[in-house]
């Protein structure tokens, strides 16, 4: 945002003779954008969600198990057996996976 060195009013932008230019409506002062970008935005993308694993999870008959490997390697259930698989992001369809034999949670990589 801009302001005129004048009378401290706003400067707002015109386009003239195909230049960007910042002008005062109030005395008329006028003088050159140094930029052609007229709105910049960015945006930061943040991961949320509520967990909903907790210590009743495991014994829940209604989730569904598939055949992974725990990624801890002392479990029984290291070269492969029954792991829970929660979903945690209704939009993106994030999965969370528990292992009901040493309650490990974990999530798989995006890439």
């Amino acid at each position: 945002m801009e302001f005129c060195t004048v009378c401290e009013n706003m400067l707002f932008l015109t386009n003239v003779e195909e230049k960007l230019r910042f002008q005062c409506k109030k005395c008329g002062f006028e003088k050159d954008a140094t930029s052609n970008v007229v709105c910049s935005l960015s945006f930061q993308k943040k991961e949320q969600h509520t967990s909903v694993i907790h210590k009743y999870t495991k014994l829940d008959p209604t989730l569904p198990r598939m055949k992974l490997k725990c990624p801890l390697e002392t479990c029984k259930n290291h070269e492969e057996g029954d792991i829970i698989q929660v979903r945690y992001n209704e939009t993106e369809l994030s999965y969370a996976y528990l292992c009901p034999e040493c309650d490990t949670i974990w999530k798989m990589d995006k890439n």
